[in-house]
């Protein structure tokens, strides 16, 4: 088997865990559709129901942005509504391709109206993306290899099977058994979270020698993931591959401090380099960036939920992706470099019983709410992480960004 099936196999087997009968939604950009329609037929042979590939389209954003105000861009199709809501009602499986080729088409962009055609489409989909969140139906980002992202990580010559071959122990795809290699690393993830929980954490410190004093209120009985997550049904799922990463929704009330970001990063599909924000109460209260900061915020004014953290992940400096030494351009490896936080909304599945509640209750119980949620990479080969327990005794966690217990 050529290691393009094998990858695909390991989206639909470790990723959604594609049951037999079960419909598929394939989102991807132009550049990636050869892989979608692989991954479509790859369906098949395992007995999906249905599948539908969906294309999106940077290019006809910009062009939207470019020649519409007002109302205009408030405007979404009540068919892709209610596509949303049966897609949800007979719990199809989602798989969504990084649009890695197309990552350069908006970054000049009005900032305005892609700020509001980010609301727009959010609002849209909210069932849907209420759904995921929730993991009540199946999905998973990836990210396939193309000319343009191999020039961007690798430099001007590289091909994208360059790129392949940096991506292939990333992906696991250099193992005899990429899944049986998937779940065992799952494993050590879900035990790592399974610690965390132990240590009955209040809060987190996160420190440096460049700035960073940072202190992030943990929910009492949070729960901490990783390594996929559980259906209703049971079966486990993997919303992202690669992942690294064990995360949990912070008290979205008791951040404190400053932090600076550690990696350049795409914010409403505009590049931001050399960004810092300071905390009082759970709020950013002040911000700058070198490069980006009126798109920061931009962001940052979408709602009130955008300024106030929804997640806190923390990534061990031996993750494949982190010895890699190269800047994916892509959130979804880039996050799993190194220790993060998200601004914007937070996950239910942290919160004791978060899948059955509200907007409201969650926001009682300290889960972050909002249209958004970027990720911003905070640790590197400096981070310090010390926990306090409920007894106020303190643990340290990190050390030069990797995890000492």
């Amino acid at each position: 088997m050529d290691k393009l099936t094998e990858y695909a196999d390991v989206i639909l087997t470790s990723g959604v865990n594609l049951k037999k009968g079960q419909k598929l939604n394939i989102a991807c950009s132009f550049g990636s559709y050869e892989f979608a329609r692989l991954l479509g037929e790859r369906a098949y042979a395992r007995g999906a129901g249905f599948v539908n590939i969906e294309i999106r389209e940077n290019y006809l954003i910009r062009a939207r942005a470019e020649n519409q105000e007002g109302a205009q861009l408030e405007y979404f199709p009540l068919y892709a509504q209610v596509q949303s809501a049966q897609c949800v009602s007979e719990e199809w499986a989602y798989i969504s391709i990084d649009n890695t080729d197309e990552s350069h088409v908006l970054k000049d962009a009005d900032a305005d109206k892609i700020q509001a055609l980010t609301k727009t489409s959010r609002k849209g989909r909210d069932i849907l993306l209420s759904s995921l969140m929730k993991d009540k139906i199946p999905w998973n980002i990836v990210a396939f290899p193309n000319e343009i992202w191999a020039k961007e990580v690798l430099g001007e010559g590289a091909t994208p099977g360059d790129l392949w071959q940096v991506l292939k122990p990333i992906l696991r795809l250099d193992h005899n058994d990429p899944v049986a290699a998937w779940k065992e690393h799952s494993e050590t993830l879900r035990t790592r979270c399974r610690k965390l929980e132990e240590l009955k954490i209040d809060s987190l410190h996160f420190s440096d020698n460049d700035g960073t004093d940072l202190t992030i209120g943990i929910p009492s009985g949070s729960k901490w993931e990783g390594g996929g997550a559980l259906l209703p049904d049971g079966r486990h799922f993997m919303p992202n591959i690669p992942t690294e990463e064990v995360f949990t929704s912070p008290d979205r009330m008791r951040t404190e401090g400053f932090v600076k970001v550690r990696k350049p990063l795409q914010v409403l599909e505009t590049r931001v380099e050399g960004a810092w924000f300071r905390f009082k109460a759970g709020k950013v209260v002040e911000f700058g960036a070198d490069v980006g900061e009126e798109i920061l915020g931009k962001f940052l004014a979408i709602d009130d939920g955008a300024t106030m953290l929804g997640e806190i992940a923390l990534v061990d400096g031996s993750s494949k992706i982190s010895e890699s030494g190269k800047l994916f351009g892509s959130i979804l490896f880039d996050e799993n470099a190194s220790s993060h936080m998200a601004l914007g909304f937070g996950f239910p599945g942290s919160v004791p019983g978060g899948d059955a509640m509200t907007e409201e209750e969650l926001r009682a119980a300290g889960c972050n709410t909002s249209l958004v949620h970027i990720d911003f990479m905070i640790g590197w080969e400096k981070t310090k992480v010390k926990a306090v327990d409920k007894s106020g005794k303190e643990i340290t966690i990190m050390e030069d960004g990797n995890f000492v217990i």
